[in-house]
């Protein structure tokens, strides 16, 4: 089934920046909040930005009410290739909520598309506990999104130093990204020797890296080889990874577009440990 797309149409007077409002962006978390909900929709969502004036004169015409609003939604229901459903958001309402609560105006509208896109998929928000259901679905899917799109950045980062790599032996290049909690990014390259024993991966260089630059707590480490195949890492790497870090996530990567997560303990359920 082809998967869901997004049209975005501006109509009204509103001075938006350049770039805030990505289609492939939004795309992407439509995608993710259709599969956590456990929807398959193909065809088209129509995104629509408007001004103030134009939302009042929507909202008298479909609620008998001009008013503001930040965001309105109608689902049409799905037909191959067609239009299935419309989140309309106003641009100053959006920037104003943006400026009050201390949100971007990226994470704003972000949440804005996430609570009209649930509504399309069967939400309601009359009740109190209806709404802070929707506002706790509404934070989440955003933080999901927020963490996939870091992630992505991890692993790009990763695919960046491959060339740096050093492995005349093995011919297989790898190169590492490793997240530390203060979100610095460190990169490190397999360096292979003559004196096999000695090669080290390129995950404990960028750990001892981070380690040389006075990190200690990492987040998230991504993986990725030249041959874009899952380069999963060797037991000597976990070891080292659980030393510091036995929460962190592993990424394992052949694009930034295709990756796994996993949680450290899942690779190493039994590491070593002096306090055992």
């Amino acid at each position: 089934m082809k998967a869901s797309q997004i049209r975005i149409v501006e109509c009204g007077e509103f001075n938006l920046q350049r770039g805030v409002v990505s289609k492939r962006k939004l795309e992407k978390l439509l995608q993710l909040v259709l599969k956590e909900e456990g929807k398959n929709l193909s065809g088209i969502l129509n995104l629509v930005l408007v001004d103030t004036e134009k939302m009042q004169e929507l909202k008298e015409r479909f609620f008998g009410k001009r008013e503001s609003s930040d965001v309105m939604s109608f689902f049409y229901g799905e037909e191959e290739d067609q239009t299935w459903g419309e989140v309309i958001i106003c641009i100053p309402v959006a920037l104003e909520q943006a400026r009050v609560a201390g949100n971007s105006i990226d994470d704003e509208i972000s949440l804005l598309f996430i609570h009209g896109l649930l509504h399309c998929l069967g939400y309601d928000d009359k009740e109190p506990q209806d709404l802070q259901a929707m506002s706790e679905k509404q934070e989440q899917y955003l933080n999901a999104f927020k963490k996939h799109l870091l992630f992505e950045k991890l692993i790009n980062k990763a695919l960046k130093q491959l060339d740096l790599s050093y492995a005349p032996y093995s011919g297989y290049r790898v190169a590492s990204a490793l997240l530390c909690a203060d979100g610095t990014m460190v990169t490190g390259v397999n360096v292979e020797n003559a004196s096999f024993g000695l090669s080290i991966c390129a995950e404990r260089v960028a750990v001892s890296k981070a380690i040389s630059m006075g990190k200690r707590d990492f987040e998230a480490i991504a993986i990725v080889s030249e041959k874009r195949d899952f380069c999963y890492p060797c037991g000597a790497c976990l070891q080292v990874l659980t030393e510091f870090s036995p929460g962190i996530k592993v990424l394992l990567a052949r694009s930034s577009e295709d990756f796994k997560v996993f949680d450290l303990k899942e690779l190493l359920p039994h590491s070593f440990s002096l306090k055992q």
